[in-house]
This record gives structure tokens, C-alpha cells and sequence, in this order.
């Protein structure tokens, strides 16, 4: 039985939950607070990340972190491609699973995989 209840909403599709360690003090702050405050920890950090995200944007745009992720992929290409086993195909479809399975969005995969075959023409 919950003695210090508070709201949550666990039925949004369109969240995505991301698991987080954190050294033992600072959770046990973020639990008092939470508590305290009858929020939940997920939304304290929410807003915390959400006025991160709004400075990062004022920083480095999407395209220019797509540009970054792409030229990291394009040196692993140029290193592997030296090797007498590498196989672009393999390579490209490797590179798609990995960023799907970090979540990123089938469109902006299209995009870093685009920017990746430019590069290497």
C-alpha cells in the first residue's frame, strides 16, 4: 500500500522511457523531493531536460548533430573499408540497426545513412 501516493501516467505512446544511474545521493534528494512535493521524479528531470534541450538547441541544430553523427560513422567506414573482409552492404545495414536500436526515428536514420553514402562517392 502506497502511504504518499502520487499521479502517474504510464499509457502515452508517445514517450519513451530512458533508465538513468544516478550516485545514491542525489536519488535520495530527488526522492525526498519528489515526495515532498507529490511529483514524481520523472517529471522533476523531465523539466529539467526539457530546458536543457531548449539551450542545446540554441547551440548545435539537429542537422549539425546529424553531420557529427555521420562523420563518426564515415571514419569507421574509411578504417574499415581497408580491411579485405569489409562489405559496404553489411556495413550500411549494420549502421541502420544500430541507430534503430538507440531509437532513433526511421527518417532521420534515412538521413545519416544518406549523408554516410555522399561522403563516401
Amino acid at each position: 500500500m502506497t502511504l504518499i501516493p502520487k499521479k502517474i501516467s504510464r499509457n502515452n505512446k508517445d514517450v519513451k522511457f530512458v533508465g538513468v544511474h544516478l550516485p545514491l545521493q542525489v536519488n535520495s534528494y530527488l526522492t525526498i523531493y519528489a515526495l515532498a512535493n507529490s511529483i514524481s521524479k520523472s517529471a522533476i528531470i523531465l523539466e529539467e531536460l526539457k530546458e536543457w534541450k531548449t539551450i542545446q538547441e540554441e547551440i548545435i541544430s539537429i542537422d549539425e548533430m546529424l553531420d557529427l553523427i555521420a562523420g563518426k560513422a564515415i571514419g569507421t567506414f574509411k578504417e574499415m573499408k581497408s580491411k579485405p573482409e569489409f562489405h559496404a552492404g553489411k556495413f550500411f545495414n549494420s549502421l541502420n540497426k544500430e541507430l534503430e536500436t538507440k531509437g532513433i526515428d526511421i527518417v532521420t536514420i534515412e538521413k545519416i545513412l544518406k549523408k554516410v553514402r555522399d561522403a563516401k562517392k
